[in-house]
């Protein structure tokens, strides 16, 4: 946590957003070197920028956020594991996650990779644990809506896009699509919406199109320039794949490796003839 120093790239630059946050009292619209940055979902911002409130402007305190993300993320494959493969499955899980060199390596960078980790993690943690039951009840389904909610406030729609396909691929191998008719999809959707709403709405309101002008506003930085970005190599072609390449992967991992535990502890735990 207290070494290296902030880096160059994504370090200075995302600690600078917090920062400045902190300075502007400005907790919507995300500002670099007093540019609008409207790119980013907020919430790792807000954690650094109550870090710098509460501790100070410090390499350590940027930092703070991540590593008690790391610290849940911990305690959620410990809990996950147990619940699942017992207090053994869950103590090996934990440790796997807790040695692993990708949490290490990208803990060592202000990217919100832990914090997505962590709410994926424990939104389909709720789902299993909902899909035990024959009729799940509310509080997995809305604490599944309120970790996807959390994630798009971390990530953008990655956050919504990589639960709903685990989710739907796990169904469709089981064959059992019309679970998700249980899953109470009209209070979960209003769950997602109190949380994830409010700061896409007033981010859109202080940050309006200028007709005209070379200021798109911020319904374009989330949607079109994100589209764009994700099909046109802007750098380099061979950078810009290798980079792309890297970050999937980075991801699939995480959300594969969970399909496939919940998987095979499902098949574990059907009965004989099931």
């Amino acid at each position: 946590m207290f070494q290296p120093s902030l880096l160059d790239d994504a370090d200075s630059v995302h600690a600078e957003a917090a920062r400045e946050m902190v300075l502007r009292h400005d907790w919507v619209t995300l500002y670099i070197n007093g540019v609008r940055y409207l790119e980013k979902a907020p919430l790792m911002y807000w954690t650094i920028a109550s870090s710098f409130k509460l501790l100070g402007v410090h390499d350590w305190s940027a930092r703070l956020p991540l590593v008690l993300a790391v610290g849940a993320l911990i305690a959620v494959t410990f809990v996950f594991g147990r619940r699942f493969f017992g207090d053994l499955g869950g103590f090996y899980a934990a440790l796997a996650i807790a040695t692993g060199p990708g949490i290490y390596i990208y803990t060592r960078f202000l990217i919100p990779d832990a914090l997505v980790a962590l709410w994926l993690e424990l939104g389909l943690f709720f789902f299993l644990v909902g899909y035990e039951q024959k009729n799940p009840s509310r509080w997995p389904c809305w604490g599944l809506a309120a970790t996807v909610a959390l994630n798009v406030l971390t990530k953008g729609l990655i956050g919504l896009v990589f639960v709903a396909v685990i989710i739907f691929m796990f169904l469709w191998i089981l064959r059992d699509l019309r679970y998700l008719k249980k899953m109470r999809l009209l209070s979960s959707s209003l769950v997602f919406l109190v949380i994830a709403a409010p700061w896409h709405v007033l981010a859109a309101i202080r940050n309006p199109a200028q007709p005209g002008g070379a200021e798109k506003g911020f319904f374009y930085s989330k949607t079109v320039v994100a589209v764009l970005e994700a099909l046109k190599c802007q750098r380099s072609s061979e950078e810009c794949c290798s980079d792309t390449l890297e970050h999937l992967s980075n991801q699939k991992k995480i959300g594969l490796s969970i399909f496939k535990t919940a998987l095979y502890s499902h098949i574990l735990n059907q009965p004989d003839g099931g």
